[in-house]
């Protein structure tokens, strides 16, 4: 059996009407669903619904949660539930597992969702449905009568479902699925982050979002970001060419937060580690000098989650955090009030590990393309203000090259995680945020340019 006869036939042996006995042919339907998003990217899952025309079960088994087919279109046998004869509707849901709740079910509105109706089949009656990526986020109305028109991404009158027209979509084929090149020469120690289109944030627990159903789908143009966060020589380069403030200098005693600012001029070794305590001017400012920018938030998470592939971490889904990323280092004397005493990655099979940032060429910490250190080592500002997804800057469905220049609390954004913080500040997604516009111990700076 194939394994796309094996989904056609799942659906209905779990109704309880499942095919025909031999010599009998009954009346059924045979749907068939095609979809354009790509998948897993926007969906691993479906959810399968029989309804009555006021939105209740037809019956008892018919509602099924099943993973994506590995064939599409995919297509399943339904039998209409007893009493036969009557108008029914097929409502199927395309959504991710991260978005299910306790159930199964989707728990948040980004997901791609359509209905139809089912006239009184004859015989085996093919009709077909459509998940498609216009209609993300826009959820059927079953007491309204309304669903998502595939083409228009507007509410319609819920259709008579029909047979499915020529040249069904297929998975990747939305035209938002392509990776978007770099269109201009890439500097040496940068790296070209395609543009492409992903899910901005994830509905899983947060250290600082309590919003969780946010995820807004974000277009992106190409851009190139600085392979390596800028070392403390870098800076110095530029700021002596275009006469720039510098950074924090590190104080020599041990008991005090600044020990760990890495700007050392009596020390040449420290030329080779990530600069940190510069405040957001400055970062802005040293960019700015070489005809860069800072990144967005929204292009730091889609270059750490490694573009479409999503991927928790940088490095990829593997939650062994401290073997990868340089995070909770803390020394137990930070503990002044102003660095939590996150230490859980200093202990290893080798010894204790020294705090603070590292060279960047020293860890587990990179993206498939080569950029490193955006899960650990030092946090980094981003242009962003900062603002929790329930704000105006991240209310809308879909957005294009977001940047979020108001708020209402004043914090400034800043992203990933760093030497002084929690395992979970390596998580792509995750968003940190900054009280004022000072500088740390515990972020640096990266470029970014548009291509």
């Amino acid at each position: 059996m194939s394994k796309r006869a094996w989904f056609a036939c799942a659906l209905p042996l779990l109704l309880g009407a499942c095919g025909e006995s031999e010599g009998e042919v009954r009346d059924q339907w045979v749907v068939s669903l095609s979809t354009d998003a790509s998948v897993p990217q926007f969906g691993d899952r479906l959810v399968i619904e029989i309804l009555e025309a006021d939105g209740s079960p037809a019956c008892g088994g018919c509602r099924r949660l099943l993973g994506i087919p590995n064939e599409w279109p995919a297509s399943f046998g339904v039998v209409p539930p007893e009493p036969a004869g009557r108008d029914l509707i097929v409502r199927a849901r395309l959504y991710r597992t991260e978005s299910a709740g306790n159930d199964g079910l989707p728990t948040s509105s980004r997901v791609i969702d359509a209905a139809g109706i089912l006239k009184a089949p004859q015989g085996n009656t093919p009709v077909h449905l459509q998940l498609s990526m216009t209609c993300f986020g826009v959820p059927v109305l079953i007491d309204e009568g309304l669903s998502c028109d595939p083409g228009s991404g507007d509410y319609a009158a819920l259709p008579v479902l029909g047979e499915a027209p020529s040249g069904v979509p297929l998975p990747g084929s939305w035209s938002g699925a392509g990776a978007l090149p770099c269109q201009a020469p890439i500097p040496e120690d940068m790296l070209c982050v395609p543009g492409g289109t992903f899910l901005m944030g994830a509905p899983t627990t947060s250290l600082i979002s309590d919003d969780l159903d946010a995820e807004p789908l974000v277009a992106l143009s190409p851009y190139a970001l600085d392979k390596d966060e800028m070392t403390v020589g870098e800076y110095l380069d530029v700021a002596a060419e275009f006469n720039l403030s510098l950074p924090t200098l590190h104080f020599a005693n041990p008991t005090s937060p600044r020990y760990y600012c890495t700007y050392d001029p009596n020390d040449p070794a420290s030329r080779e580690l990530p600069v940190n305590c510069l405040d957001r001017d400055q970062a802005r400012a040293v960019c700015e000098a070489q005809g860069k920018r800072l990144p967005t938030e929204a292009e730091f998470e889609f270059a750490a989650g490694n573009r479409t592939r999503e991927t928790l971490y940088p490095w990829g889904d593997d939650q062994d955090v401290c073997h990868y990323g340089v995070l909770a280092r803390n020394p137990l004397d930070l503990t002044d009030g102003t660095y939590a005493p996150y230490s859980e990655c200093r202990e290893t099979e080798t010894g204790r590990l020294a705090p603070g940032p590292v060279r960047g060429d020293t860890t587990l910490d990179q993206t498939d393309i080569g950029l490193r250190n955006l899960g650990g080592n030092l946090s980094e500002w981003v242009e962003d203000l900062y603002a929790d997804y329930t704000e105006s800057c991240w209310q809308s469905l879909a957005l294009s090259d977001p940047l979020c220049t108001e708020n209402s609390n004043g914090w400034f954004a800043r992203r990933g995680g760093a030497w002084t913080g929690p395992q979970i500040t390596a998580r792509a997604a995750e968003r940190n945020a900054q009280l004022n516009d000072k500088g740390s111990i515990g972020i640096g700076v990266r470029c970014a340019l548009s291509r």
